[in-house]
């Protein structure tokens, strides 16, 4: 078992490759469409397309390992059935289910690789510093704090942290309170936020909102506000670490948000973790339908692949997009179930087939297809 375990892995390197490079290749052409413009319009050299393409696509790695893997399952099996080496594998003895275990070990090893791109090498490479620091300056800013409280900034110069004339409304339903300050902005020395001008408006017996000077709980309630208003703009979720995202994660949950700002947060924490599995899932998916089908041409093996990886991360993708949708959206899926569910579906499908390997079912299936329009298309045929 070992001989062929070392026998398949090594025959998997090259389809692996070209699958590999094949979709970074056909990422490239769509980032190339996305900046020539820019350079054409700026008169920039030609040569300074390569540093961007150098930070753009390892972006695209993470979705390029699934597709390397399905190529690889596709092409080998359509290889060792063409030349009858699934047939004498079974005569030996060996069951078509062992075969899975090879790429059950590849697809964890690249599972591994995968996280690891995602949560620390992309979101390095890709992040534009510049923009970064930038991301949440800017003119009138408005935030959801709580489920019943706004904050308004007028201005933000996140660089040196400076907000300018900032509006805290918190509307309760006995009473509104309106925090005002021209000006807040963080005190290195002292680490900690400068409150000194701010104010509280609420409404008086006149029924007129009256100035009053803030309590301490106040303002430790509005240097949180700012914290987490830096904590959740200081940068694009995607270029967040998981440990980042589960402290904003549980700091919505604890202010009882509950919509489209918070959901982008969590959907995001989740993806990262179920994108990465993308390569084991694959595998999960790819090996027992390919020895179910038993497909031997090569060209209907890259097809597959491409059908398949497209049905995969298009359905991830559009998944991941209904779970950062709003709640009153009817599009609207919870974030946990957005993120898995492609992986847990096409895994189910993958898990069915395994079950068939080896059994009269199979045969049976196999024999459907081979007289049916598969036939007809040429898919069995060499």
């Amino acid at each position: 078992m070992k001989t062929l375990t070392l026998y398949i892995l090594k025959s998997t390197i090259l389809p692996f490759l070209l699958g590999f490079g094949g979709f970074l290749l056909y990422a490239n052409v769509f980032i190339l469409i996305d900046i020539s413009s820019q350079v054409v319009m700026n008169n920039l050299s030609f040569w300074r397309i390569f540093p961007f393409l150098f930070y753009q696509l390892p972006r695209y790695i993470p979705q390029a390992i699934p597709v390397g893997v399905l190529m690889s399952i596709f092409w080998l099996f359509s290889k060792m059935s063409s030349n009858n080496e699934l047939i004498a594998l079974q005569v030996h003895g060996i069951k078509l289910k062992r075969i899975f275990i090879p790429f059950l070990i590849l697809g964890i090893i690249l599972t591994g690789i995968t996280f690891v791109l995602k949560e620390a090498i992309v979101p390095e490479l890709y992040r534009n510093r510049n923009a970064e620091v930038y991301l949440s300056s800017g003119l009138h800013k408005f935030q959801l704090m709580e489920d019943n409280r706004y904050m308004f900034i007028k201005r933000v110069y996140s660089n040196r942290k400076e907000l300018l004339e900032v509006f805290i409304y918190d509307l309760n339903k006995d009473t509104t309170t309106v925090f005002y300050s021209p000006k807040i902005q963080y005190n290195q020395e002292n680490k900690a936020w400068d409150l000194s001008q701010l104010v509280v408006y609420k409404r008086g017996e006149s029924s007129k909102m009256e100035p009053r000077e803030p309590n301490e709980k106040q303002k430790e309630m509005i240097a949180s506000d700012v914290d987490f208003y830096f904590q959740v703009t200081s940068k694009k979720p995607e270029n967040m670490s998981s440990q980042e995202l589960w402290s904003i994660i549980k700091e919505n949950k604890e202010r009882n948000l509950d919509n489209k700002e918070s959901y982008k947060f969590e959907t995001q924490f989740h993806t990262r973790y179920a994108e990465s599995f993308g390569p084991l899932v694959v595998a999960f998916l790819g090996v027992p339908l390919s020895l179910a089908l038993g497909i031997k041409s090569k060209a209907w093996s890259v097809i597959f692949t491409f059908l398949l990886i497209a049905l995969y991360q298009g359905s991830t993708q559009w998944m991941a997009a209904m779970g950062r949708s709003d709640t009153w959206s009817p599009w609207h899926l919870n974030p946990v179930f957005a993120s898995w569910g492609p992986n847990i579906f096409f895994v189910s499908i993958g898990l069915v087939f395994l079950l068939l390997l080896d059994t009269e079912k199979l045969y049976r299936f196999k024999e459907f297809l081979s007289n049916g329009l598969f036939a007809s298309l040429g898919v069995f045929s060499e």
